[in-house]
């Protein structure tokens, strides 16, 4: 083998190696978060479940949660699937514009045009 061959392999395996360490790394990145949103669940905070649910955080106990729907049902959840925080729009959980600051949940999306 020579040089060009043993760089064109590095090349090669760099290549194949490099994305799947940065997505390894964005997903505990993203892992982190949930946790971190998991924990830090308060009576009063509007959350999102996995399933799509909104609701308001009623009470905490253990690895559950109540949540009470906007008809006042109150659900109990695994706080496993609350996956994100009502004023946080989709997609955007850990991301923040140059400046630092959070975005906006009322920031015009591009995707959905007003009607």
């Amino acid at each position: 083998m020579n040089g060009t061959q043993l760089i064109l392999l590095l090349v090669l395996a760099l290549l194949v190696i490099l994305p799947s360490f940065m997505s390894m790394r964005a997903q505990r990145k993203r892992q982190a978060q949930l946790k971190e949103l998991q924990s830090s669940l308060a009576p009063g905070k509007e959350v999102i479940t996995a399933g799509g649910l909104h609701g308001t955080v009623v009470d905490t106990h253990g690895e559950q949660v109540d949540l009470r729907v906007k008809d006042g049902t109150v659900m109990t959840f695994d706080t496993m699937a609350i996956v994100r925080s009502a004023d946080t729009p989709v997609g955007t959980i850990g991301q923040a514009d140059a400046a630092g600051e959070k975005p906006h949940a009322d920031d015009e999306d591009e995707r959905f045009p007003k009607l």
